[in-house]
């Protein structure tokens, strides 16, 4: 298993991140300046998104797929058939799981996925410096999250107030409320992240 110092990478299966954005863009019949627009980017910004030359920090990846109408772990894997009957057991051994390496030093890895409850299961890596968005670039979504720190020192600013996290803490922060996540030490960052209802 990984350490904290040395995320995953990236399994390759299927599509990559930025091919699945281009055909829910074209789906959505938007064009990238549109889109850019809309999420307060460049068109250009989108284009190197979509053809890999650039990795979107998490506020603008959320900010994509909400204007896109789409959640974050379909980007990961395809949503089931509707109607299919989920599998009652799943194992992904240790390197199988769906990897998405995003800019400003920030690797998630998808665990698990309920579809029906919405309920999504990942392990984040934030590298030295690592955040979520820049200082400015706070979050704002429906949902519940839930977080443990596994390993580092991690700071959840929400609205006006910073909570640092050390190993073992946990947290528990409604969405809707503006946040961002960074690493506030000198040495890599690892949580588990439950996100429900997004």
């Amino acid at each position: 298993m990984p350490d904290a110092s040395s995320p995953p990478s990236p399994v390759p299966a299927g599509e990559t991140l930025g091919e699945r954005l281009r055909s829910t863009r074209l789906a959505a019949g938007l064009g990238v300046r549109e889109l850019g627009r809309r999420v307060g980017v460049s068109g250009s910004m989108i284009s190197q998104i979509e053809k890999g030359v650039s990795r979107p920090s998490v506020s603008t990846l959320y900010a994509i797929t909400n204007e896109l109408g789409v959640t974050l772990d379909g980007l990961f894997t395809t949503d089931p058939v509707p109607g299919e009957a989920p599998e009652p057991v799943v194992v992904r051994r240790d390197g199988e799981q769906a990897v998405m390496p995003l800019g400003k030093g920030v690797t998630y890895v998808l665990l698990g996925v309920d579809h029906e409850r919405a309920l999504r299961f990942l392990r984040i890596f934030f590298e030295v410096g690592g955040e979520s968005g820049g200082s400015e670039a706070f979050m704002r979504h429906g949902g519940s999250e839930y977080g443990y720190v596994q390993a580092g020192r991690i700071g959840v600013t929400v609205g006006t107030e910073t909570h640092e996290l050390r190993p073992g803490d946990t947290i528990t922060l409604n969405p809707q409320l503006p946040h961002r996540i960074f690493n506030l030490g000198d040495t890599s960052a690892e949580l588990f992240w439950v996100f429900v209802e997004r």
